[in-house]
């Protein structure tokens, strides 16, 4: 119903807006994300997040491995 589609965009719309203001914090483009939730709807914050919980995975991983060198040496 048109309740029902109203929520989404409203959710939607949110969920973009929240991309675009943590993609400067977190260093990974919002755009591909923005685009997909505007075509997919809510598989687009899903793939930001997981995009950016790998990346800082990452990013752990390697100052991770920098300290067990250095402790190393």
């Amino acid at each position: 119903s048109l309740q029902l589609l109203t929520d989404l965009v409203i959710v939607c719309l949110l969920a973009c807006i929240w991309m675009f203001q943590d993609s400067g914090k977190s260093g990974v483009a919002a755009w591909p994300f923005i685009a997909i939730t505007l075509a997919a709807g809510s598989f687009g914050p899903l793939l930001y997040l997981l995009v950016r919980e790998l990346r800082s995975g990452q990013k752990g991983a390697v100052l991770q491995e920098g300290r067990s060198q250095g402790a190393k040496v």
